[in-house]
């Protein structure tokens, strides 16, 4: 699970989370099938001092096919930036806040002749907070892996398939490639 520092300015609402990836997927053209299951879960997260608490979670499947690229799910044999989406109902007020996102693929037998082909996600978003050293912001500070920019923000150190309802600071990998992982571009929306 990544966290990202969010602070708002002003109060919105949203009921979906999108998160861009860009994707790619390489067709071929014997009569084959591929299927393609993602599982995204997002999260809305507060500090109080040492822990990050749960605000609101949610998490959403989806399944793609595409049948001997000509039936199905077509468009995905298409290099694309697409939205990885979650329905989150949130309401922000003014504020400090932390967004949790997690995405697993998986393949899924579609007919008699399915294949896996390769594919490519990537996530999109900035790396311009990373460093290879641990922060210690303040001179009188230790450093740690836990230490970031933004306390909270980077990559939690233990994998799992659910969200929980608090995450200890102190286990959110915040340096180097954490940091950068966590800096991801995401959208919210009213739909």
């Amino acid at each position: 699970m990544s966290f990202q520092y969010m602070p708002v300015v002003g109060a919105f609402t949203a009921t979906r989370m999108d998160v861009l990836v860009g994707m790619s997927v390489i067709s071929t053209a014997s009569a084959v099938t591929y299927g393609l299951v993602i599982t995204a879960i997002a999260g809305i997260y507060s500090r109080n001092v040492s822990t990050l608490s749960s605000m609101s979670t949610a998490s959403a499947t989806t399944s793609y096919s595409v049948a001997s690229n000509t039936a199905g799910q077509t468009q995905l044999n298409q290099a694309a930036v697409r939205a990885i989406s979650v329905p989150l109902n949130v309401s922000f007020n003014p504020g400090e806040y932390f967004v949790a996102f997690v995405m697993s693929t998986n393949t899924s037998s579609v007919g008699a002749a399915t294949t896996a082909l390769g594919q490519t996600l990537s996530m999109y978003g900035g790396n311009q907070l990373q460093s290879a050293s641990n922060f210690a912001i303040e001179f009188t500070n230790a450093t740690a892996t836990s230490g970031g920019l933004y306390a909270g923000m980077g990559v939690h150190s233990v994998v799992q398939n659910a969200a929980s309802a608090t995450y200890a600071i102190s286990d959110i990998n915040a340096t180097g490639g954490n940091l950068s992982a966590a800096n991801i571009a995401f959208v919210f929306r009213n739909v």
